[in-house]
């Protein structure tokens, strides 16, 4: 490397002008806005997971909620995207959305629904008995009656 990539100008490091960064929050960030299937897929391949998991400082956790709202949003762009016309792609992005946001029952009942319409049957009612536990487990509530109504064939 014929540069410094982090000099210390001025009693401050610095990264150098010719140094090449990419930040993964700021990728993910763009590929949402991009907003085509494509890169709302890349998009979720991208984000890895918690920002920092180990860091326990007080300018991480603005960071970890943007990188997953980004996330969030672009599972469930990508979900509604595709829920028409490539259920199972959309399967893929709804399942994303419930591991991204285990406590949100709506994510589930997305999910549901495409694999209802995939006739996927067996992942359907592994998916609906997830709900019931951890509505239970998490806020010692059942599922909503209307939910019921339209899933309870898969408790049986």
């Amino acid at each position: 490397m014929d540069f410094d990539p982090v000099p210390f100008e001025g009693g401050l490091y610095r990264f150098g002008d010719r140094l090449e960064v990419q930040v993964d929050v700021v990728e993910l960030e763009g590929l949402l806005a991009l907003g085509s299937a494509e890169d709302l897929e890349m998009a979720l391949k991208v984000y890895r997971g918690t920002f920092l998991p180990e860091v326990e400082a007080g300018w991480v956790e603005p960071i970890r909620t943007r990188a997953l709202d980004a996330a969030l949003a672009a599972a469930a762009s990508l979900g509604e995207m595709l829920a028409e016309n490539n259920p199972t792609q959309a399967a893929w992005a709804f399942q994303k959305l419930v591991e991204l946001d285990p406590l949100a029952e709506a994510s589930y009942i997305k999910l549901l629904r495409v694999l209802r319409r995939l006739g996927d049957h067996p992942r359907a009612k592994l998916v609906f008995r997830s709900l019931v536990r951890m509505l239970a487990n998490e806020y010692g509530a059942d599922p909503d009656p209307a939910v019921v109504r339209e899933f309870g064939d898969l408790l049986e």
